[in-house]
């Protein structure tokens, strides 16, 4: 970190650039064991789900002649996504996960959820166990298996298969789609996206201890399905906990350490403007943990302990301008080096306005600009 963490802002050069023109915009993120030609490289790669969380923009064909198509708020004839929406230049849709390579950088399309309309990927996790991937589908709500070599196996229908299992009537998609040919779509209306139902949107993904976690809905519940010895849906949907947060806004990213404490994060709701000036509500999102109650309490419905801690995100008043990101690495000393003899030891929590407070702006200075967008590192 170049010194004792003191709020400062901490550059890292990266080793290289992926930019919106090869993948468009991406959310979800995950990372491989490394293994190349059956040969562990301890260098993993990374993996990126399109997403729709950041906007969708639309374009016509050029209608003045200045050379560039024509931006559309709503739903025309002849509509396109825009250029860095979806990576179309390297044959990406709202429903590609791409693949980077983690010692060149080169940008390969990985894997295709070809039914995907618009909505994209909620999140993606990798099991390591049993080498694949599984995606959370925001337009279908399915959580697509998928292999080493980017093959779609098999899916998990949470809305159907899932909820029964603590008593809630099945919900099946009701099939809406994004159209952005049609006069239902506003680019600044979410509702016209095609997202399928609030209750049973997968957003959240993580595999843990031979199960598969994930997140359901705005008011989010916790759940998990089991992952048999072939890698294969067990078909034991669970009910973990119904999350306790001061707003009910979505869980986007689930992350285990290695004692098996549950940290989540939150993210406002798609508030899409047309002047790019917001892309979600911000301001108000948490990171919380959860870890299971020792014993385990029966006179509790769940297993985790019933109110979670609180991590701050951000110096604004209230702490909480979480933007919907988690994971775990190796600790720091107290020098600010990396210590990678201690693993999960740091929370690294994606935030937005990390550092803008006027009340604090003096004894910021000094650790650089107030206006910063990316993440935080926090002792977990």
């Amino acid at each position: 970190m170049g010194g004792p963490a003191t709020g400062q802002l901490v550059n890292t050069p990266p080793p290289f650039e992926v930019t919106a023109e090869q993948v468009g915009q991406v959310f979800g993120v995950t990372y491989d064991d490394g293994v190349r030609d059956g040969v562990p490289t301890g260098i993993p790669n990374l993996y990126a789900g399109a997403t729709s969380l950041h906007g969708i923009r639309i374009v016509t064909p050029d209608a003045d002649d200045d050379g560039r198509p024509e931006r559309q708020r709503r739903g025309a004839a002849g509509a396109i996504f825009m250029d860095g929406q979806f990576g179309t230049e390297n044959g990406g849709g709202p429903g590609t996960v791409w693949k980077i390579d983690g010692i060149t950088g080169q940008v390969s399309k990985f894997a295709d959820i070809d039914t995907n309309s618009g909505p994209g990927i909620g999140n993606l996790t990798f099991d390591a166990t049993h080498r694949e991937f599984f995606a959370s589908d925001l337009d279908t709500g399915l959580i697509h298996r998928i292999d080493a070599e980017g093959r779609l196996i098999d899916s998990f229908d949470h809305g159907v298969a899932g909820r029964p299992a603590h008593g809630l009537a099945p919900v099946a998609d009701d099939g809406s789609v994004m159209d952005i040919k049609g006069a239902t779509f506003d680019s600044e209306d979410p509702d016209s996206w095609g997202y399928t139902q609030d209750e049973r949107r997968v957003w959240g993904v993580s595999y843990h201890g031979g199960r598969l976690y994930y997140s359901v809905g705005e008011k989010s519940e916790i759940w998990s399905v089991g992952i048999a010895r072939d890698g294969s849906f067990v078909g034991d949907p669970r009910w973990e906990l119904t999350v306790k947060a001061d707003k009910d806004y979505a869980v986007t990213d689930i992350a285990f350490d290695n004692s098996g404490f549950m940290y989540l994060a939150q993210r406002g709701p798609v508030e899409n403007r047309y002047d790019y000036s917001q892309f979600a509500d911000s301001g108000k999102g948490e990171v919380i943990r959860y870890f299971r109650e020792n014993p385990d309490d029966p006179e509790t419905e769940s297993v985790w302990v019933e109110v979670p801690q609180e991590y701050a995100v951000g110096f604004p008043q209230g702490n909480r301008q979480a933007a919907g990101g988690l994971d775990l690495q190796y600790g720091y000393d107290s020098d600010g080096n990396l210590d990678t003899s201690v693993c999960t030891q740091t929370l690294v929590k994606s935030g937005d306005k990390l550092r803008d407070n006027p009340s604090l702006a003096e004894q910021l200075a000094a650790g650089g600009p107030l206006a910063v967008h990316g993440v935080q590192i926090t002792p977990k």
